[in-house]
C-alpha cells in the first residue's frame, strides 16, 4: 500500500522532482491531459464570450455559420500552445531556448512571415 501512495504521489504533474522512469512517463501524460482540459475550458470560456460580443445567443440556439465556423477549433489548439508553453516555463522551469524560441531578429521574421502565410491561407479559406 505504502508502494502505490508513494506512485500517486510522485506522478504528480505540477511536482518537479527526480522520478522513475515509469514515474516520470505518467507524470508527462498526466501533465498533458491536465493541460488540454484546462486550455479547453479556458479557449471555450472566451469563444463563448466572444459570440455574446458579436451579437450571437448561444444558449438559444442563434449560432454563427459559415467558414468562421470551421475556424474557432484553430483558437482551442492556439490556447493549448500557449498554456503548454506556460507549463514548460513557470512548472519544469526550462528556458525558450532550451524547447528551440529564440527571442532574436532571425526568429521574430521568420514568425511573422509565417503568421503571414497562416493568415493568407486563412483569407483564402474564408473567401472561397
Amino acid at each position: 500500500m505504502r508502494k502505490i501512495i508513494n506512485f500517486i504521489r510522485n506522478i504528480n504533474p505540477i511536482k518537479n522532482s527526480e522520478n522513475s522512469s515509469t514515474e516520470y512517463v505518467v507524470q508527462k501524460l498526466l501533465a498533458f491531459i491536465f493541460i488540454k482540459e484546462i486550455s479547453a475550458i479556458i479557449m471555450e470560456a472566451l469563444i463563448i464570450i466572444m459570440f455574446f460580443v458579436f451579437g450571437y445567443d448561444i444558449i438559444n440556439g442563434r449560432m454563427p455559420t459559415g467558414e468562421i465556423v470551421r475556424l474557432i477549433p484553430l483558437y482551442g489548439y492556439l490556447g493549448f500552445g500557449i498554456i503548454t508553453i506556460l507549463y514548460v516555463i513557470r512548472i519544469e522551469k526550462q528556458t525558450l531556448q532550451s524547447i528551440k524560441i529564440k527571442l532574436n531578429s532571425r526568429f521574430l521574421i521568420k514568425f511573422i512571415k509565417n503568421t503571414f502565410f497562416g493568415v493568407l491561407l486563412i483569407a483564402i479559406i474564408i473567401t472561397f
